[in-house]
């Protein structure tokens, strides 16, 4: 599977870096094209996608003002606002802009028991077959219903210091059993092949770096609690330890809803027990 859009964001993204960092935006690689997203609270994740080369990154970076404009109002009285800005795509675009600002670290340093993880990509899309489904379904029997998605999308990859990779999913609101299972099910189709293979390739290009233990730590995102929360998944057994498991402040604390920033107009994380 070719890697050159995943390149080409790499290179635009270094070009480009002074204007991105300013506006809050970076451009995304996928398997087949690239998009410009926004990092900017207001909003996050919005973009101009289905990018193919170099004169289209820069057709994007001169329409993506009045592109993101739009986004922010309404198109006429009484219809629906275009931008689809939700608490969980301003925490991943608050994640990845943190990582940006930070030389590529995301923005867990320094917690305990996380160590220092580097920003791979994000919205990573796998296309799966029926053997695929079978091998979720065969080894996952928590699952609450099963699995049969033709697609799947990863929130934020990462790889940590000693080479192990990090699929980290987030969520708004504290549904532990959601959580896992999405986490759970990447993580089972990344060791598979051709997943396996495609996603190591993924990670040199991005990070110049290794993943070299093959080991796949995963990872939790959601409004933080001092309470652990309350474990009602009794046949998950030992699987819940095997999870990290990080809190963001949010306006709403423990029920969730927007990030709450810091006078750096950063969010502030915390580990979590469960």
């Amino acid at each position: 599977m070719s890697l050159d859009k995943f390149e080409l964001a790499r290179e635009l993204n270094h070009k480009f870096e002074t204007t991105l960092r300013t506006k809050k935006l970076h451009f995304r690689g996928n398997f087949d094209s690239f998009s410009l997203i926004s990092l900017a609270k207001e909003t996050p994740e919005e973009g101009i996608s289905d990018l193919k080369t170099p004169e289209d990154a820069d057709w994007a970076l001169n329409e993506i003002d009045s592109v993101l404009t739009l986004k922010r109002e309404r198109k006429q009285p009484g219809e629906k606002n275009l931008s689809k800005n939700t608490p969980e795509k301003e925490l991943q675009a608050g994640i990845i802009h943190s990582a940006l600002l930070a030389g590529g670290w995301l923005p867990f340093n320094g917690l305990e028991g996380v160590g220092q993880i580097r920003f791979v990509t994000s919205e990573l899309v796998l296309s799966l077959e029926d053997k695929d489904f079978c091998h979720v379904n065969e080894n996952l029997g928590f699952l609450r219903k099963p699995f049969s998605q033709r697609d799947i999308r990863n929130d934020i990859l990462g790889l940590d210091e000693e080479g192990n990779l990090v699929v980290v999913e987030l969520k708004s609101v504290r549904l532990l059993s959601e959580l896992l299972e999405q986490v759970f099910i990447f993580s089972s189709l990344l060791t598979r092949p051709p997943h396996r293979e495609n996603i190591a390739q993924v990670v040199a290009t991005q990070t110049g770096q290794l993943w070299k233990t093959g080991q796949i730590r995963k990872m939790i995102v959601w409004p933080h609690s001092s309470k652990p929360a309350k474990r009602t998944l009794s046949k998950l057994g030992e699987m819940v330890e095997k999870i990290i498991v990080i809190g963001y402040e949010a306006v709403n604390g423990a029920d969730g809803g927007t990030p709450k920033y810091d006078s750096d107009d950063l969010i502030k994380f915390h580990v979590e027990q469960v």
